[in-house]
Formats: C-alpha cells, sequence, structure tokens
C-alpha cells in the first residue's frame, strides 16, 4: 500500500464519491454526485440517480467540474464497479488523468470526499424535501465556510 502523495496545486487531484438514499420527487434525483479537490477542497455537487451508469457520470463530470476547473490529473475513487469500468478508464487514459484507486481495507483513503459528504447531508436536511432545487446555494455555503484543515474557504484558496 502506498500513500497518494498531496497535490502540489489546486485542482490537480480531486476525489469523487455518491451521497445515496436521498428523496426523490415524482421519481427523479435520488443520489448527489460530489467531487473534491485535494489540495483546496473545493466541492461540486451535483444531483443524480442511484442507479446512474459510467457513461452518464462521465456525461455528468464535464459540466459539473471539467468546464469550471479543467481537467485533473488524478482522480481519486473507491473500488466502484462504474469507477472500474473498461469505459471509465478509457476516457480518463484519453484525457491523460490518472485513476488512484483507494484500498478496499484503507477507506481513508477518501477521507475528505467522506466529510465533504456529512456536511453536504447535514446542510440537505435543513432543506428537508426540497434539496434538488437548493443543491446550487448548498454547494455555495459549503464552498463559502472555512475547511477544518485549511482553515481557509474552498473559495478563498480557489
Amino acid at each position: 500500500l502506498q500513500p497518494i502523495p498531496p497535490p502540489e496545486r489546486g485542482l490537480q487531484q480531486v476525489t469523487m464519491d455518491f451521497v445515496t438514499g436521498l428523496p426523490a420527487k415524482d421519481g427523479c434525483n435520488d443520489a448527489i454526485f460530489i467531487v473534491v479537490d485535494k489540495l483546496t477542497k473545493m466541492a461540486h455537487f451535483a444531483a443524480c440517480k442511484e442507479s446512474i451508469s459510467a457513461k452518464e457520470i462521465a456525461r455528468l463530470f464535464i459540466p459539473t467540474v471539467v468546464h469550471l476547473d479543467g481537467i485533473p490529473s488524478a482522480i481519486i475513487l473507491d473500488r466502484d464497479t462504474k469507477f472500474t469500468s473498461n469505459l471509465w478508464r478509457n476516457l480518463w487514459e484519453q484525457f491523460g488523468t490518472r485513476l488512484q484507486f483507494s484500498s478496499a481495507y484503507h477507506p481513508e483513503t477518501d477521507r475528505q470526499t467522506k466529510r465533504a459528504n456529512q456536511t453536504m447531508e447535514e446542510l440537505i436536511r435543513t432543506t428537508c424535501d426540497d434539496w434538488e432545487q437548493q443543491l446550487p446555494l448548498i454547494e455555495f455555503t459549503y464552498n463559502n465556510a472555512p475547511s477544518a484543515t485549511t482553515r481557509q474557504s474552498p473559495f478563498y484558496l480557489n
């Protein structure tokens, strides 16, 4: 097991995860796709379905992250089958992005995304069933608050 070295600049390494089991209105989205910058802690949230495919994640990643921040040089992921698929690996190979998978028995590799999940879930509880409509404001609130690690807001560090 080799530790993943820290990034030297923002938007170089990102982590990805999902928050699932959210209330869905009229059969709509029931999950949130979360991408967090490893250095600045800047987070992007996108509503999706829990049943999202690797192809749909790729389509969601471009407008959620790439058009705002560019293409990361590395993505740290858990071993979800969506992320280990050939489609997903081939896509990032084309972009020159390294995929780094956390060990099945060392989930702390992706600790920062898990922390973003907890914070976002706390914010979602305040919006109740209206979480999807409030998601842009939840993302803004998250990125405007100082990180416990950096003591600065992601907006300030970005």
